[in-house]
């Protein structure tokens, strides 16, 4: 038997080797892990909370008056685009009445006025040439008047024309008449020399004279049916001639109804006219005494009521505007008014408490009730869209504040309390709608539990700049992942980043 020789290591030098193999192994689960880390998302998570949301508003706003005066600029200095050389007065400042405001460009004033006295000249020579008495075309009343004429001449030609058809009809009845009379006696001759035995001579020459009658009576029974067509045709031909006199007449009349017309509304026009040049040539003499009145006090405008000027609203070399200043007299009750988005100011009311302070320093601040949310006024939008914003309005005591002061206001308002609040860094949005990613735990083949992703749908109910007040299946318990280093999708590892 051949016998196998077995090597033996010291108890120290297998300790020393088992050491080695597990530092081994626990070198390449570290990496494993490492690289697993590495290989899924870094998340951070909340829970959500029962709790309310905050509203904030702040906004910028100047101290006025409530009877502040707005210093308007004529539109006749505004349409001749008129630039501001000079701003002589500053926010804050105390003024009096005929104390100067700004001060125009003379040569540009002196260039309109020049412009605005041509005008009136051209308006003043159109008005006496609109006077000069002019040659119109015919109104149609020689037309109507040869008309009637012609028509007067066809009635005497028709008059005439039927008397001779029926003097012919008559004519014919006395010839057939007397034709007749003549037959009849012809044949009481020719009766009485046939009754008497009288000679053939006789008797022949009688029946002749019969027989001649006879040929009388039928030519002039032929006149006389001829001179009866003839009366007819006659008739006939008035009668059309006056249905065509009868229209003819209906579309004069017609016509002239259309002329009358047209000269009454010419009539009517031209005292419109008139009217229209003589409002037009006031309002250019006003422009040119305006002007003047301006040139005459070097360029200047005055305010026309004394207080404290608590804004200027035009710039030295642009333009002059609509509104040059307000101005609001001293004592009593001022106001804070700030322009602010309708989606925000939606939140809030009057009665709701701002808290007012002064950036620039020098007054204390204080809290007031916001006393009205109201539309924009048109005059403070000067001509900015202002759709989409509101007035928010303050008022304070006089002793609080100066006029022309520069405010800040801030609200805060708590909503009621929603079961589900989380930030609002945990929303996300697809085509499917809006859902958070909440971190779940799942079995990992029986090497303990890994984390990852889950899509849950929720419903956004309110929500302000930082937090959303949610509904869905969501609890206190869940945690709602916030951020991750990589991007995420419902089901994909996750590993949890305590802060």
């Amino acid at each position: 038997m051949k016998h196998i020789a077995i090597k033996t290591i010291s108890r120290k030098k297998a300790l020393k080797y088992l050491g080695i193999f597990f530092c081994v192994m626990l070198a390449l689960t570290l990496l494993a892990n490492t690289l697993y880390t590495l290989s899924i998302a870094q998340v951070e998570t909340v829970s959500p909370v029962r709790t309310g949301l905050t509203r904030k508003l702040e906004a910028q706003a100047t101290v006025t008056s409530d009877t502040e005066t707005l210093l308007l600029v004529d539109p006749v200095l505004t349409g001749a685009g008129i630039f501001v050389d000079e701003i002589l007065v500053g926010i804050g400042q105390s003024v009096a009445v005929g104390d100067p405001v700004i001060r125009l460009n003379m040569a540009q004033l002196e260039a309109a006025l020049d412009n605005a006295n041509t005008e009136l000249t051209r308006l003043r020579l159109n008005d006496e040439q609109a006077g000069i008495p002019v040659t119109f075309e015919s109104d149609g009343s020689l037309d109507a008047e040869k008309a009637e004429q012609d028509w007067a001449d066809a009635a005497q030609d028709r008059a005439e024309r039927l008397e001779a058809a029926q003097k012919a009809v008559e004519r014919a009845q006395n010839a057939l008449s007397a034709a007749r009379e003549a037959l009849e006696s012809a044949r009481r001759t020719l009766d009485e020399l046939q009754a008497g035995h009288a000679p053939e001579e006789d008797i022949a020459a009688a029946q002749e004279a019969v027989t001649q009658a006879e040929a009388k009576v039928k030519e002039c029974q032929d006149t006389l049916n001829a001179a009866n067509q003839n009366l007819r045709d006659v008739q006939d031909s008035i009668s059309e001639e006056t249905e065509d006199e009868e229209y003819e007449r209906a579309k004069l009349r017609e016509q002239q109804r259309l002329q009358q017309q047209q000269r009454d509304a010419n009539e009517e026009r031209a005292e419109i006219d008139a009217q229209l040049r003589d409002l037009d040539i006031a309002a250019q003499k006003e422009k040119v005494e305006l002007l003047g009145a301006v040139i005459q006090k070097g360029g200047i405008l005055e305010t026309d009521s004394a207080g404290v000027v608590t804004a200027v609203s035009v710039e030295a070399g642009a333009a002059v505007g609509t509104l040059a200043a307000r101005i609001a007299p001293g004592g009593g009750q001022y106001a804070l008014i700030a322009c602010v988005a309708r989606s925000v100011a939606k939140y809030f009311s009057a009665g709701d408490t701002a808290s007012v302070s002064f950036p620039s320093g020098g007054l204390s601040d204080f809290e007031a009730p916001v006393t009205e949310i109201r539309e924009v006024n048109d005059e403070d939008a000067q001509g900015e869209d202002t759709q989409d914003m509101v007035e928010l309005v303050v008022h304070i005591l006089s002793t609080q504040a100066r006029l022309g002061a520069a405010a800040q206001i801030k609200l805060e308002k708590n909503t009621a309390a929603y079961e589900c609040v989380i930030p609002v860094a945990a929303l996300r949005e697809d085509s499917k709608g809006k859902f958070v990613l909440v971190q779940r735990e799942r079995e990992d083949g029986g090497w303990g539990s890994k984390l990852y992703a889950e899509r849950v749908a929720v419903e956004v109910v309110d929500q302000n700049d930082e937090y959303a007040a949610v509904q869905g299946s969501l609890g206190t318990y869940d945690r709602c992942i916030i951020r991750s280093n990589k991007s995420l999708e419902d089901g994909d590892s996750i590993q949890e980043v305590r802060q």
